[in-house]
């Protein structure tokens, strides 16, 4: 086989995706084009810190006691806390929104990744303007910017509500716990006071990967978000009618921002808990480099080798490239999304066969 004929015949190899970009193809020439498939992304909702604590202190902090007496301030958060609460979800709700970084492990919250079922996704329009007008009704529209589409606007994720209406719950929590910060019935977080940010908002990542589930093809981020609405209205009643619960949760967002290398390098800020380090400002160079980003290599993770190769880690973005040794399938260089290193064992082989399968998509950090 000639290799001009491989490189139509290897879907992994899209050479001929390249020539229908940059030459003709008359006469209705078929030429493979890989298409992108949609249908396949993966959605992470960042915890926000509200300032509550569902433990009683043990010490005289006054800052756990204010975080603890705001639970008990109202009443419907009462049954979140520890002493009150009814099954072990219910414990563990207000702890994975709570300041405490004790409580959680994540920067994320792990249910909206593992449930949500779609997301709206928005256009970025350039809007315009008339600029010109004339005594005939003549008119020239000249384009102008894009803050309409990204900023302030509304976005929502879908999900399957539990049995322990999980979802409901911890939104319950957020929204109420926004209200009556609002009010003045809540002690809002000192910290967050101090450097001026709202400890109820929260950052929305969305990545469109490929089939293969790990190569990033399209990334958003969503700053500045808090959801709106608790959805008691899906708990409706039709005699004789059983379905799912699926509820569409609303968020406002105030800025979107899209395909920009440096939400790449936020989102392992964030998953690493890298707080204010290596941004891109800090780069010598003129641009914003993918390549010799510090935070979206193996090598420019070097010093976080420890929390990089942890089993227990949060999800990551990585520059993979072909001299990297995995790009078994000749792709050209690309972002894939890389979870913890023992997070996608096949339990159902573990289940039947006694033994453990693992697919691992960390297996580009092998020595």
């Amino acid at each position: 086989m000639s290799t001009s004929t491989d490189n139509y015949a290897n879907i992994n190899n899209d050479v001929a995706g390249i020539e229908n970009i940059t030459s003709f193809s008359g006469y209705f020439d078929n030429r493979y084009l890989e298409t992108f498939t949609t249908g396949n992304g993966f959605i992470f909702v960042t915890k926000p810190l509200l300032f509550i604590e569902p433990v009683k202190p043990t010490s005289t902090s006054t800052q756990a006691m204010l975080a603890y007496n705001n639970m008990k301030k109202e009443p419907k958060f009462v049954p979140y806390l520890s002493s009150e609460g009814l099954n072990n979800s219910d414990k563990i709700l207000p702890k994975i929104l709570s300041y405490n970084e004790d409580y959680s492990d994540s920067n994320f919250l792990p249910m909206f990744t593992n449930n949500g079922k779609n997301m709206d996704g928005l256009d970025t329009v350039l809007e315009q303007d008339d600029s010109f007008n004339t005594k005939q009704g003549y008119k020239i529209t000249l384009p102008t910017h894009t803050t309409i589409s990204t900023a302030a606007n509304v976005t929502s994720i879908s999900v399957e509500e539990t049995a322990n209406l999980d979802f409901t719950k911890l939104i319950a929590l957020w929204v109420e716990y926004i209200a009556n910060v609002t009010d003045g019935t809540f002690n809002a977080n000192p910290a967050c006071i101090e450097d001026g940010s709202l400890d109820y908002m929260c950052s929305i990542y969305y990545f469109a990967v490929k089939p293969d589930g790990r190569t990033i093809k399209f990334w958003t981020k969503y700053t500045g978000c808090w959801p709106t609405t608790i959805p008691y209205g899906n708990f409706k009643y039709t005699k004789g009618q059983h379905d799912i619960a699926e509820l569409d949760i609303p968020f406002v967002y105030t800025v979107k921002e899209d395909m920009n290398p440096q939400i790449l390098e936020e989102f392992n800020i964030t998953s690493l808990k890298l707080s204010g380090y290596g941004k891109l400002s800090d780069i010598t160079d003129d641009y914003a480099s993918i390549r010799n980003s510090k935070l979206l290599s193996k090598t420019g993770l070097a010093e976080y080798s420890s929390l990089v190769d942890s089993t227990s880690r949060g999800p990551i973005v990585l520059l993979e490239t072909g001299s990297a040794g995995s790009n078994i399938d000749n792709t050209e260089d690309r972002f894939i999304l890389s979870f913890g290193l023992d997070t996608s064992t096949n339990t159902f082989v573990s289940d039947k066969f006694g033994d453990t399968y693992i697919y691992n998509p960390s297996e580009f950090f092998a020595d």
